[in-house]
């Protein structure tokens, strides 16, 4: 089973994922984020790599996390390179106030929050998807170059 690891403090987009990514078959693993008081990652380890991570296939990230408003801990956007870093492909659920901030981003998918849910999903296995075939090729590419090399 593909699991998805859901990263948003907001109860309303978690349980509207949550439910609808149950209903077409994939797990759920939620993340609140970074957590007041300091706005660190519960989870993360010494390292800086999210708990949660290891669980996932891919990531539904909210673009506004609590620490972006208060300016304390890791942002919305380091989250996210930190579960890039991890090979994770990635959607984003942004407001109408942050498309500026990630109009251009190539490595992940940027959708609005008020996206329908469907689409949402859909977007999710389309990154899936692609993700898959890249390695893939990538593996067949390096299956090739050793065998050149002998």
């Amino acid at each position: 089973m593909t699991t998805i690891l859901v990263v948003t403090d907001r109860y309303s987009v978690k349980r509207r994922f949550a439910d609808a990514l149950l209903n077409s078959g994939f797990g759920v693993v939620h993340c609140a984020g970074p957590e007041p008081p300091d706005y660190s990652c519960a989870h993360e380890d010494a390292n800086g790599v999210c708990g949660h991570a290891h669980l996932a296939d891919a990531v539904l990230l909210d673009g506004d996390l609590a620490g972006d408003a208060m300016e304390k801990g890791p942002s919305s956007r380091a989250t996210m390179e930190r579960y890039r870093s991890r090979d994770l492909p990635l959607v984003v659920l942004i407001g109408p106030e942050d498309v500026q901030s990630w109009i251009g981003d190539q490595e992940a998918v940027v959708l609005s929050r008020k996206t329908p849910t469907h689409k949402v999903i859909s977007a999710l296995s389309d990154v899936i998807r692609r993700h898959a075939e890249r390695r893939s090729a990538a593996a067949e590419h390096d299956r090739f170059g050793a065998m050149a090399a002998s």
